[in-house]
């Protein structure tokens, strides 16, 4: 029995050990792939949640930071941040938000009746349709919140949950 439950703990570290350096090897990966490409904010085209098509680009959200959230419907941290950015109204003034997806129209939809995503004042929702923001960075992870600057330059990439303070500090820095 002992050495089932020492057999057991040598795989949970190895497993622990292989999800952590492989984590930060993923996250070097992004950080250099593509980097010259989204070192300003890149045209990304959008399908906004009423089937119109637009395309977010530096004049749309010009001398204002702007935070591009990357989010799966299905995503239980993505739901969770959500819920903290929709009510931080901190946030909500100091950034453009834009809610990005890649799933269907209708799952969309669905989050956005539950956090009220359009109601507010600075924030957009909508489909990544054409895949152009996963052109520029790999989005294996979520949430992935990718931050710009009031001229339009990145500021920070976050991978994963970030905190409200965090967030609120490099904007803060952005504006």
């Amino acid at each position: 029995m002992r050495c089932k439950t020492k057999i057991h703990l040598v795989l949970i570290l190895i497993y622990s050990f292989l999800t952590l350096t492989c984590g930060n090897d993923y996250q070097n990966k992004l950080a250099k792939k593509n980097i010259s490409e989204i070192e300003t904010l890149p045209e990304i085209n959008i399908l906004l949640l009423d089937s119109t098509q637009t395309i977010i680009t530096r004049e749309t959200t010009a001398n204002k930071p702007t935070l591009i959230y990357y989010f799966s419907p299905d995503c239980e941290y993505c739901r969770r941040e959500t819920e903290l950015l929709t009510k931080n109204v901190n946030i909500q003034k100091a950034a453009k938000l834009i809610f990005l997806s890649y799933a269907e129209l209708k799952e969309i939809r669905k989050y956005d009746s539950t956090y009220r995503i359009s109601s507010l004042p600075n924030a957009t929702i909508a489909k990544d349709y054409t895949y152009s923001f996963t052109k520029f960075i790999e989005t294996g992870k979520f949430p992935l919140l990718v931050l710009y600057t009031g001229r339009q330059k990145l500021k920070k990439i976050f991978m994963g949950e970030v905190t409200l303070e965090i967030l609120l500090q490099y904007i803060g820095e952005s504006i």
